[in-house]
């Protein structure tokens, strides 16, 4: 501040001086900056003796040199007065130091509380992009630039080592997940078998073909004998979460979802018998194409390592090999 206000009285001391003689500065009415007299003479123009004295609306190449070093200095001046010092100058950190991962729709809640112990851990800060297995893969597919894969099966992630996707040695087993029926809207559904007579309009499930949450519930159904009973008042959402959410705005009484996403619920959730249905093991690996090798692989090691293990633990995951 103290510099702006210095080149400002500058400033307006040189507009205050008249022209003397020629190649000085001149104010032109009431324009703020300064101006070179209107015409300009030619060196080679035949003029009187002393006529850059007579005449000091008139400037030889000489003199027009003269003021345009003079005005250069100037702006040269303004510029080293109004540029700030080091000491002012903070350095941005890097655009690229945010590690990008896309995770399953059913890592939502779990994923977050796991993102920020690594980044407190490690000062990598990382951004989660969380959609269905399938949807997220085909976007991998496509060159989502993408650093790391967790997804809800362990087929997807397979598919995308095998076509050269994955960075060789980082395809792991890094959870296994349950699934639950949530009915928090009704009293008429106490038990997995209470569906087949249950007054319920709507039963949510996840796309079986996008979700391998939905796919197990699929499962579950026609192992049960439950399929024929409620075929037609299942309404399926893109992803796991959507399904969630189907149930919590109460479009559906009842619906088939992760158990790490009703954690916190204490009306509705029935337990199931996990021999029902494939165990839904869930995989990960980092994408060959990232720039960010090193922290897409200790991200990797965090997730399978004590804490988060824990944490996916707390979340009602089971260890990937179980």
């Amino acid at each position: 501040m103290v510099r702006r206000v210095a080149l400002r009285r500058y400033s307006e001391n040189v507009e205050k001086t008249f022209v003397g003689r020629a190649g000085s500065l001149r104010p032109i009415g009431n324009r703020p900056s300064w101006a070179l007299p209107d015409r300009i003479a030619d060196a080679s123009e035949p003029r009187p003796l002393g006529s850059d004295r007579s005449d000091p609306m008139l400037l030889t190449g000489r003199s027009l040199t003269v003021a345009a070093q003079s005005a250069r200095c100037l702006f040269v001046l303004a510029a080293l007065l109004l540029c700030p010092t080091p000491a002012q100058t903070r350095t941005p950190a890097p655009a690229d130091a945010t590690l990008t991962v896309a995770a399953a729709a059913n890592l939502q809640d779990v994923f977050k509380e796991v993102t920020a112990e690594f980044t407190a851990e490690t000062g990598v800060p990382v951004v989660l992009s969380f959609g269905s297995t399938q949807q997220l893969t085909q976007q991998i597919e496509n060159g989502a630039p993408f650093d790391v894969f967790a997804a809800a099966d362990t087929e997807h992630v397979d598919q995308l080592n095998a076509r050269g996707l994955l960075t060789a040695g980082t395809n792991v087993s890094y959870a296994r997940g349950f699934l639950v029926l949530w009915c928090p809207a009704t009293e008429s559904v106490k038990k997995l078998e209470d569906l087949s007579t249950s007054p319920i309009r709507y039963l949510a499930v996840a796309k079986p073909e996008a979700a391998p949450y939905g796919k197990a519930a699929v499962e579950l159904l026609h192992k049960t004998g439950l399929w024929a009973a409620v075929e037609k008042k299942i309404v399926y959402g893109e992803n796991i979460t959507l399904t969630k959410q189907y149930v919590s705005s109460g479009n559906a009484e009842c619906g088939f979802v992760a158990k790490s996403l009703v954690r916190d619920q204490t009306k509705g959730v029935i337990a199931l018998d996990a021999n029902l249905y494939a165990p839904i093991r869930q995989s990960m690996g980092a994408i060959k194409a990232s720039g960010h090798q090193k922290d897409a692989k200790r991200f990797i090691d965090f997730v399978l390592g004590p804490k988060g293990q824990q944490i996916l633990a707390r979340w009602g995951y089971a260890p990937g090999a179980s």
